[in-house]
């Protein structure tokens, strides 16, 4: 492989690492974000299940996963 892509597969997988341990309620800082920000938005249990169902779909996975290499 070649470096830059070495990178950016290290850079993805720094990010996924943080993402879980954030939804997981064990990040090790807090995100640092206005506090009257009015852009969130509360969902019901049903409605995590079935969020975290379609994560692990593997045609939403691989969207996912491409959506993710192109950002970064």
């Amino acid at each position: 492989m070649e470096k830059p892509r070495i990178r950016n597969l290290l850079y993805a997988c720094v990010i996924l690492h943080n993402m879980i341990l954030k939804d997981e309620g064990r990040a090790i800082c807090e995100d640092y974000e206005e506090e009257n920000q009015s852009n969130t938005l509360e969902i019901s249990d049903k409605e995590k299940e079935a969020n975290s169902n379609e994560m692990y779909d593997n045609i939403t996975h691989h969207n996912f996963q491409t959506n993710l290499v192109e950002h970064i």
